[in-house]
């Protein structure tokens, strides 16, 4: 079954529309065992060129690499064509909850401290080399950092920060290629309180933390990359991006 993601622009972002979980009746119970990002969150957070209409589209559970064994939730293809007037050419996305939340509202419950890592499988379809003035560019990959003072809220109204904080880049055309590869980024004590900051003498703990660990989960998973100009100075052909077995996990990775 197709399921396309409409894009529409509203107020700067860019909205989501298709196969979308209901925004009544929102499950916002703590998230404390393994779970699929797609089953709690939405790639509704465009970035970069993505904000801008018609330059990032998305198909959800159709045109995807062969699913890797077991794999959980929903596999994306992302494509992504840069913009022609001479800003800096990226793009990203944020599986954010609720849909389009930016720090307006706060996310979902989450115990953060069982979990151990996030798990996910990625290949990016480019114009090779994939440099910029000869420079390796990289897929970057994230979870939390949503900051409604920050990068992120540029139109000023959000109250709700995320209090977790996790980062993975790999160079593209190295790290990560055409075919699937699967990456574990590891979820250490550090990113689990990394914005938990603790109160001052009689002040409450933030909101979005429990006992010092992360208790609110506003973007579960994003990703940023770089359009490689070196190969492509006509910013005409696409990058693509293929996700599958998007995964917060309770079990370690390997050694």
């Amino acid at each position: 079954m197709r399921f396309a993601l409409a894009l529409v622009q509203f107020g700067g972002l860019i909205l989501l529309g298709g196969c979308l979980p209901s925004l009544d009746n929102l499950d916002r119970g703590p998230l404390n065992g393994t779970f699929a990002v797609s089953d709690y969150y939405t790639p509704s957070g465009y970035m970069g060129d993505g904000a801008r209409l018609g330059l990032l589209s998305a198909v959800v559970n159709d045109g995807c690499k062969p699913r890797p064994t077991g794999a959980r939730g929903n596999c994306y293809v992302f494509t992504y064509y840069p913009n022609k007037i001479g800003l800096d050419p990226w793009a990203g996305v944020f599986w954010v909850f609720p849909t389009n939340n930016w720090g307006s509202s706060f996310g979902h419950a989450i115990d953060a401290k069982p979990f151990k890592q996030v798990r996910f499988y990625v290949a990016v379809e480019a114009p090779l080399p994939y440099t910029v003035n000869n420079v390796p560019q990289f897929f970057t990959a994230f979870s939390g950092r949503i900051d409604p003072r920050g990068f992120y809220d540029r139109l000023g109204y959000g109250d709700h920060k995320d209090a977790f904080d996790l980062s993975f880049a790999g160079e593209v055309g190295g790290d990560v290629g055409a075919e699937l590869k699967q990456f574990r980024v590891p979820i250490t004590e550090f990113e689990k309180t990394k914005n938990c900051v603790p109160p001052l003498p009689g002040m409450p703990e933030q909101a979005n933390c429990t006992g010092g660990f992360a208790s609110d989960l506003i973007g579960a998973f994003g990703w940023a990359i770089h359009y490689p100009n070196d190969a492509d100075p006509t910013l005409t052909k696409p990058v693509k991006l293929y996700f599958d077995d998007i995964v917060w996990d309770t079990e370690a990775p390997p050694p």
